[in-house]
C-alpha cells in the first residue's frame, strides 16, 4: 500500500481557476474580489450577518478576543485539552486562560466543572468543539447568561457541524474558523470571524488592519491579520464544494466507527451533527501502535497535550481525563479522498496491534 499522509485537501473544483484569476488580477496581497466574495459565501453559508477574513485561525481567535473586550487581569474558560491556540489568543490579550477538565465521553470541556472556576474576573468562556464534535451550547449559554460572562467559539475544527439542527459558529458574540492545510476548507493558511453584532464587526475591522482608519493614520495599535485574495480565492472555490466534502468525511467516519467499534472515541448526542474533522478513538499502547502503522506506510497523529503540560501554561494541576484522553488518543488519516480500501486496510492494522481502553479504566 502506498503511504497513507494523516491529511491531504481536497482540490478537485475550481481552485486552480480562482487562485489563477487573482495572481492575473495583479491582486495578490489583502485586497481584490476574492476576498469580499468569500467572506459573503461564508456569512450566507452560516446565515450570519459578518464574515472577516484572517491570515491564520489563530489570529481569527486573538480578534475574537480582542472584539469582545478581552484584557488584563480578565480571566476565561477553556478547556484543557485542545490545540493550544485558544490559550495563546486568551494569552495574547494579557488575559489569564484557566483551565478545566474534559467531558470523559464528548472530550469537549466539562461543563459540570464551570461553577467550580469562575470568579468576578471571570471574562469569557471560550469553549472548543474538539475534532468538531458539538459542546452542549444550551447549557453553556445559560451559565454565560447568569454569570454575565461573554462566550466565544473555537469552531477551527467545526465548519458545518451542529447542535440541535443549528451551525456552530453561529451561538455566540464572536466565533473563529481555521483554513489550516488540514480544516475542512483550506486556505493554505487562514481564518475566519464571524459574529452578528456589528460593534464587533467594526472592532475586528479595525484591529485587524493595523488599526488603520485612513492611509496611513493608525488610531490604534492593530495587526497585520488581513486575508490575502490569494488565499481567499483558494477558499472560495473550497467553500463551493463543502457540502460534498462534509459528506464523505461523515461517510469515512462512520467507516471507522463501524470497522473499529471495540474501540472507545468521542460520543456526539444524536440531536447533535458531528463536524467529522479527525477520527480519534483511545488504545492501550498508542505508542506501539503508532511505529506499526508507520511500518505500514500510514501517518498517524497523537492526542494534543493538556495544555497545562506544556511550559507557557503549567499550573501543577491535575486534569485526569484530559490528561488519560491525551496518553492514549490516536488521531487516524481522516482526509475526504480516502478509498473504502484504504479505509479497510488501516482498520485491518489497528485491530491487528492496538489494544482498545475503556475511558478511564
Amino acid at each position: 500500500m502506498d503511504f497513507i499522509p494523516i491529511y491531504q485537501p481536497c482540490l478537485k473544483g475550481n481552485e486552480l481557476e480562482y487562485v489563477s484569476s487573482a495572481v492575473k488580477s495583479s491582486w495578490v496581497s489583502s485586497k481584490g474580489d476574492f476576498i469580499g466574495r468569500f467572506e459573503q459565501s461564508f456569512a450566507d453559508y452560516l446565515g450570519i450577518k459578518y464574515a472577516v477574513g484572517t491570515n491564520t485561525g489563530t489570529s481569527a481567535c486573538h480578534l475574537s478576543c480582542i472584539a469582545t473586550g478581552m484584557g488584563p487581569g480578565d480571566e476565561v474558560i477553556v478547556p484543557n485539552l485542545s490545540f493550544v491556540a485558544t490559550a495563546n489568543a486568551v494569552k495574547y490579550c494579557g488575559a489569564k486562560p484557566i483551565f478545566i477538565d474534559i467531558d470523559k465521553n464528548s472530550w469537549n470541556l466539562n461543563i459540570n466543572l464551570l461553577e467550580n472556576v469562575v470568579t468576578s474576573k471571570t471574562r469569557s468562556v471560550f469553549p472548543v468543539h474538539l475534532f468538531g464534535n458539538p459542546c452542549d451550547m444550551d447549557r453553556i449559554i445559560k451559565f454565560c447568561d447568569y454569570y454575565g460572562v461573554n462566550l466565544i467559539e473555537d469552531c477551527a475544527e467545526a465548519i458545518g457541524a451542529k447542535y440541535k439542527n443549528k451551525l456552530l459558529g453561529t451561538f455566540s458574540q464572536s466565533a473563529a474558523f481555521s483554513f489550516f492545510g488540514n480544516k475542512h476548507i483550506t486556505c493554505g493558511e487562514g481564518g475566519m470571524i464571524v459574529t452578528n453584532d456589528k460593534l464587533i464587526y467594526d472592532k475586528i475591522q479595525l484591529y485587524k488592519g493595523q488599526g488603520q482608519t485612513s492611509i496611513y493614520y493608525h488610531k490604534v495599535v492593530g495587526y497585520n491579520y488581513r486575508m490575502t485574495n490569494l488565499q481567499a480565492a483558494l477558499g472560495a472555490a473550497q467553500l463551493e464544494r463543502i457540502e460534498y466534502i462534509l459528506l464523505r468525511k461523515r461517510e469515512i467516519f462512520q467507516t471507522y466507527q463501524k470497522l473499529l467499534s471495540n474501540f472507545v472515541g468521542q460520543y456526539c448526542s444524536p440531536e447533535n451533527l458531528h463536524g467529522n474533522w479527525m477520527f480519534s478513538c483511545l488504545v492501550k499502547n498508542r505508542k506501539k501502535l503508532q511505529q506499526e502503522l508507520a511500518r505500514h506506510n500510514i501517518d498517524s497523529r497523537r492526542m494534543f497535550y493538556p495544555i497545562n503540560q506544556l511550559p507557557p501554561y503549567r499550573d501543577g494541576k491535575r486534569y485526569p481525563v484530559s490528561e488519560f484522553v491525551s496518553k492514549h488518543g490516536i488521531v487516524l488519516p481522516s482526509y475526504p479522498d480516502l478509498t473504502d480500501d484504504q479505509l479497510s486496510y488501516i482498520c485491518g492494522v489497528v485491530n491487528k496491534y492496538a489494544e482498545p481502553i475503556q475511558i478511564l479504566e
